[in-house]
């Protein structure tokens, strides 16, 4: 067996760092949610879950849970979470179809060859409709 190195650790590097900031997802089938870890020197880590602003009828949903619901409204507006959930319960009413410009459990074809062939090219594929929710959760992502 041929080893490798994965990284090369440098305690002068190690030294200098005063603050570590990281993130975990759950991109989850229901809901996704993100998680905050600050670490500085010399401090116990805090860790915290972040509140995520969703777009409804009626303003602002702040919450840290965001349906894995994505909606393309006829006017092009993109609602992700807990506006889009919303529109599923009437779907007709707000010009929805499954697949087309309505999106949820996505998160089960995910590593799968198919494509929602009547999206538009940006929500084809289950992976770009996790990245419209990562997107909304405030994570820089490129996909």
């Amino acid at each position: 067996m041929t080893d490798f190195t994965l990284f090369i650790s440098s305690p002068e590097k190690k030294t200098r760092k005063t603050e570590l900031q990281c993130y975990g997802i759950d991109l989850g089938t229901t809901n996704s949610t993100v998680a905050e870890t600050i670490w500085r020197q010399g401090e116990k880590p805090a860790c915290r879950i972040l509140e995520i602003n969703q777009v409804t009828q009626h303003g602002l949903y702040t919450s840290p849970l965001v349906p894995s619901v994505v909606a393309i409204l006829p006017d092009d507006q993109v609602w992700v979470g807990e506006g889009a959930k919303r529109l599923r319960t009437r779907p007709q009413e707000a010009g929805l179809v499954f697949e087309k410009n309505l999106f949820y459990e996505t998160k089960n074809d995910m590593g799968l060859r198919r494509t929602y062939y009547r999206a538009p090219e940006p929500f084809n594929h289950a992976s770009k409709i996790a990245g419209h929710i990562l997107r909304t959760s405030g994570m820089p992502i490129k996909i």
